[in-house]
């Protein structure tokens, strides 16, 4: 995801502020118009800068063009010799990842934001007193240094100020992303022909800890902005031995989707094929691929831990008959659970927004094959189509969760049970009623609840609520719920990103997948043994007398480091009345073994009523 990237979350202005401090913070815009020459600014047609961008652990030179009068813009940057780019044509904002290939960003909260990008570049505040942005001093943030104000552009996401008391220059915005915050801080005002301009600029996201640093070289004024790269992937992937489509079976293991991969001749290599991520490689891939990794960036995904990513250019991705050629991997370390596949070859890597980009991609559970045919062109569209949007980098679409509307991201690469996210329940008013649910003890709370997709409706349908995080994925301010491989198995899926649109058509006689059968919540070790973390009331588990903290050593006489966690949870949903025997390492050292008889273990059914 690029560090540029600017999404939108809720903020609510104060319910009431006296006249006096809504004087005093348009006073303030009204002076920093004045300071920052607006009269010349709007007698400028573009502004273009070049420069040095800091950021990564790396160096590199970076253009950007901003027309004053429209707001479009563009930024362009290369770091470690991996280019990218972005702006906003007038309409949308959209984004040029690593691995050349471009999309728009148009969910609503993205076009909100994008108003506020470009309010802030074309510097809308030299007219927001008279047009119809909103203006309200916040009192808390204000210091002797400076005043701290907010700006709501028309059809745009809240923006925090903070204008000098000294030179009523801006010091510094801030803005709640959709996982994170931003803070830009300006400094190095200098002027150029009859306006004044920022030539340094650090960009702080707190949650991920990571910074930008930009140097503006020069500044140039009435430069022509160019056109941004038309929406899709570049000439760089196909098919093979003149076929016009690849056909290629995938496994479902632990609820993931595997492929296997080949890269610049290595393989095969099981990949999971996750349309929320991107392109990654495993630190132990890379090493067998002789990868040179360059930069070192900070990356959050699920979870709230902190990775440190390489990244490293592949030279040829083979799956079947397609090809994808010159691409950018991100490489993780992730831990070795993660990976795990028992006695197979752990997960090498993961194929994510590349691969979307490139193809229009079918999954057929009932076969287990996967389709990758060009994008827009003979794509199968059988089933009820679904609209797909962008916030960043992963698929949104409209569902309802429990009756109550929202965006859902689709995200084959989850594992687990749809998740609800925190800050959509508690806007809505319903975090309780997802904690009448299952307590996993983990901060989690599992129920069933209706689903609905368009006109599909499933359900109840299994759901994990997750309370609002201070990072990852579960800090989204924007989305509904996660969809999963859990929701997405029910039916042949395609995405066709060249259409915007995803078709779903039901599988007949399929049922939602069963909760856990054995009521073991368990997380692994590094010697290959299985840790009880917890132990779910009146299940099997607990009736065979196993406890939080107990260490399994081996089922059914396969040793546990010859399990994987994935195949775990499946043997965790095997058939009812099925025996199972594990043999338990206790805190004390004393060993023993317990025997458990597979049933259902009764989930809450959730209704939930918003606002009430």
């Amino acid at each position: 995801m690029s560090r540029w990237t600017l999404l939108v979350a809720l903020a609510m202005l104060p319910a009431t502020v006296t006249a006096q401090p809504v004087d005093d913070a348009r006073r303030a815009v009204k002076q920093m118009a004045a300071a920052m020459h607006c009269a010349a600014w709007s007698r400028l047609r573009t502004v273009a800068r070049r420069g040095t961008i800091v950021a990564d652990g790396g160096t590199g030179t970076l253009r950007e063009f901003v027309d004053v009068h429209t707001g479009r813009w563009m930024r362009a940057w290369t770091l470690g010799g991996f280019a990218q780019s972005e702006g906003f044509d007038g309409t949308h904002r959209w984004a040029q990842d690593l691995s050349g290939a471009s999309h728009t960003l148009d969910a609503p909260h993205a076009r909100a934001q994008a108003a506020t990008d470009a309010w802030l570049l074309r510097r809308g505040w030299c007219a927001a007193i008279r047009d119809d942005t909103a203006v309200s001093p916040l009192l808390a943030q204000t210091t002797a240094e400076a005043i701290a104000v907010r700006a709501i552009p028309q059809h745009g996401a809240p923006v925090d100020l903070w204008i000098s008391r000294t030179t009523h220059l801006l010091l510094r915005s801030r803005q709640q992303l959709n996982e994170s915050h931003r803070v830009d801080e300006y400094s190095d005002w200098r002027t150029v022909g009859n306006i004044v301009v920022p030539f340094h600029e650090h960009t702080v996201y707190p949650e991920d800890q990571s910074t930008v640093d930009v140097q503006a070289i020069t500044v140039t004024l009435n430069a022509p902005v160019p056109s941004p790269p038309a929406p899709s992937a570049a000439n760089d992937s196909g098919f093979i031995r003149s076929a016009r489509t690849a056909v290629v079976p995938y496994s479902v293991e632990g609820n993931k989707p595997l492929v296997d991969v080949s890269i610049d001749g290595v393989g095969p290599l099981p990949f999971v094929v996750d349309s929320g991520g991107h392109l990654i490689v495993t630190a132990e891939t890379a090493r067998r691929l002789r990868l040179n990794s360059a930069l070192r960036a900070n990356s959050l995904g699920a979870g709230t831990g902190i990775l440190h990513a390489g990244f490293a250019r592949v030279n040829e991705i083979r799956i079947g008959n397609a090809i994808i050629r010159d691409q950018v991997a991100k490489i993780l370390p992730f831990p070795k659970w993660r990976l795990d596949r028992g006695l197979k070859a752990p997960i090498a890597g993961w194929l994510g927004l590349e691969l979307f980009e490139r193809f229009a991609v079918t999954f057929d559970p009932r076969s287990r094959f996967m389709r990758l045919t060009p994008l827009g062109k003979n794509v199968s569209r059988r089933g009820t189509r679904l609209p797909l949007v962008f916030e960043e980098d992963a698929p949104l679409t409209p569902c309802t969760i429990s009756g109550i509307g929202g965006l859902c991201m689709v995200d084959t690469g989850n594992a687990g049970f749809t998740i609800v996210e925190g800050y959509w329940a508690q806007r809505h008013a319903i975090e309780r009623c997802f904690q009448r649910g299952i307590d996993t003890r983990d901060g989690i709370w599992i129920g069933r609840t209706a689903i609905s997709l368009g006109g599909l409706r499933l359900g109840p349908e299994l759901v994990e609520y997750i309370p609002p995080q201070p990072r990852g994925s579960e800090a989204t301010t924007v989305e509904a719920g996660i969809l999963g491989e859990d929701v997405v198995n029910h039916f042949v899926a395609t995405f066709d990103y060249g259409s915007h649109a995803m078709w779903l058509a039901p599988i007949a006689g399929r049922t939602p997948r069963p909760f856990s059968r054995s009521g073991l919540v368990v997380s692994k070790n590094d010697d290959g043994t299985f840790v009880v973390r917890s132990v779910y009331d009146n299940s099997p588990a607990s009736g065979a007398g196993i406890h939080s903290g107990d260490r399994i050593v081996a089922i059914d006489r396969i040793a546990a480091s010859h399990i994987s966690r994935g195949q775990f949870a499946d043997l965790s949903v095997g058939p009812l009345g099925a025996r199972q025997v594990y043999e338990i390492a206790r805190k004390d050292g004393t060993k023993r073994t317990a025997t458990l008889t597979l049933r259902d273990i009764s989930v809450p059914t959730l209704r939930c009523n918003a606002n009430r």
